[in-house]
């Protein structure tokens, strides 16, 4: 049986979420504006909603593994980056209100790039290896959100597929240049956990939002273990 590609399987997934969020029923906002009530947010959506969001940030790679053959032996070689940036879209459905508890799904488009190097042995010979790495993610993320009026703090965890380029990759053994380590086009599973806050601006369908990512992209050709912080700003529309 043939398995699934993860472009394919995200892509049935969104659809059907799209799907969702089209025929549900929306209230618009997390919160209505009571100009009667002193001009103050009132937490509380009798049904659930859908949102839209855009966000860009910076990338602070946290660590990366490179696993070359060369002529038969694997060589590894572990690896730092240099920040890089980011950017990315949302598409969510937050659920009819529960409490001080809120709970939300989201679909998620990532695009990040940065730089990474790194330096080894092999055979008692200087190995190293560098390349420029970008990395298209498509994500499903859960959250939990917690009320506190206007402003909602939140945590979440995602999972999706992705794709990763390596871009000039140069490995090296006693500074002399490989053959047969080209650009690298692959793709892979990855995942992530998630830290932020929304602050609703001046009405009950705008909000500004900053998010912390620990993201990982799990092995790819020649890169394992690519792992990265990634800290952005974005906005929100509430419909």
């Amino acid at each position: 049986m043939k398995v699934k590609s993860p472009l394919f399987l995200f892509t049935v997934f969104l659809f059907f979420s799209l799907l969702f969020l089209v025929s549900s029923p929306t209230n618009a906002g997390p919160y209505y504006y009571n100009d009667m009530g002193g001009g103050r947010y009132d937490g509380g959506s009798p049904n659930g909603h859908g949102y839209a969001g855009v966000q860009a940030g910076f990338t602070f790679p946290k660590s990366a593994q490179a696993k070359v053959n060369n002529r038969g032996t694997d060589v590894t070689v572990d690896m730092d980056g240099k920040t890089g940036g980011f950017g990315g879209l949302k598409l969510g459905w937050l659920f009819p209100d529960s409490g001080f508890l809120k709970y939300a799904v989201e679909a998620e488009l990532l695009y990040s790039s940065g730089e990474f190097s790194g330096n080894g042995t092999f055979r008692g010979k200087d190995v190293s290896y560098d390349g420029d790495m970008k990395a298209l993610a498509m994500m499903i993320n859960g959250m939990l959100r917690f009320d506190l009026g206007a402003f909602e703090p939140y945590v979440g965890f995602g999972i999706g597929a992705a794709k990763g380029w390596v871009k000039e990759p140069y490995f090296l053994i006693d500074d002399r240049l490989q053959r047969g380590v080209g650009e690298i086009s692959d793709w892979g599973w990855a995942w992530q956990i998630m830290a932020g806050g929304e602050l609703m601006l001046f009405s009950d369908r705008l909000g500004i939002f900053t998010e912390y990512k620990y993201f990982s992209l799990m092995s790819i050709q020649q890169l394992e273990e690519y792992r990265q912080h990634m800290l952005g700003l974005g906005l929100r529309v509430h419909f």
